[in-house]
C-alpha cells in the first residue's frame, strides 16, 4: 500500500459533504494538517499538479464520484449507510475516493479507523493500512415486545 501523500501538498475535493458528514470531514482535515499536510481545495482534478494525490470525499449520489468508481470497476449501488474506499487512476495522478451511499455512510467512512482523528496518531503511516473496500452497515437485530394493546419495536 502507498502513503496518501508523500509531500506536504494534498489536494482535496469536496463532492457533497453535508449534514453529519461535515464533522467527519473537518476531523480528517484537522488530523491531516497536524501531520504536515498542506491541504489545497480544488473543484476538479484538472486543477491539481501532475503526479499529485487527490482525496475525494462525498456521496455516491454525485456523478463525478460515480465516474471515478466506475473507472475502477467498483459498484456504488449499495445499501444505505455503506461506505467505499477506492484508489483510482486519473490523468493527473492518483485519487483516493472516500464515499458513502448517504451522509451517514460518508461520516462513518471519514471517521473510520485509519482515517479519523483517533487513529491518525500513526501519522501518514495510517494510510499504509488503507485498502480498497466497500463496507455495509451491520444488520440490526430487532425485538418486538407486546405492551398491552400495542406493540413496541426496539432496534439495536
Amino acid at each position: 500500500m502507498e502513503l496518501l501523500f508523500d509531500s506536504s501538498e494534498l489536494y482535496v475535493m469536496d463532492l457533497g459533504v453535508r449534514g453529519c458528514a461535515v464533522f467527519g470531514f473537518d476531523e480528517l482535515k484537522t488530523a491531516l494538517k497536524k501531520h504536515g499536510a498542506d491541504i489545497v481545495k480544488v473543484n476538479h482534478w484538472t486543477q491539481m499538479g501532475k503526479g499529485a494525490t487527490l482525496l475525494v470525499a462525498g456521496t455516491t449520489e454525485n456523478r463525478r464520484i460515480q465516474m471515478l468508481l466506475e473507472s475502477a470497476g467498483t459498484d456504488y449501488r449499495l445499501s444505505p449507510e455503506s461506505l467505499i474506499v477506492q484508489r483510482c487512476d486519473i490523468p493527473e495522478g492518483r485519487a483516493l475516493v472516500l464515499a458513502g451511499t448517504d451522509e451517514k455512510g460518508l461520516m462513518y467512512n471519514l471517521c473510520s479507523p485509519g482515517m479519523g482523528s483517533t487513529d491518525i496518531c500513526y501519522g501518514t503511516g495510517a494510510f499504509r493500512r488503507l485498502s480498497d473496500a466497500a463496507r455495509y452497515p451491520a444488520p440490526r437485530a430487532s425485538l418486538s415486545l407486546s405492551c398491552g394493546k400495542g406493540r413496541m419495536n426496539v432496534f439495536f
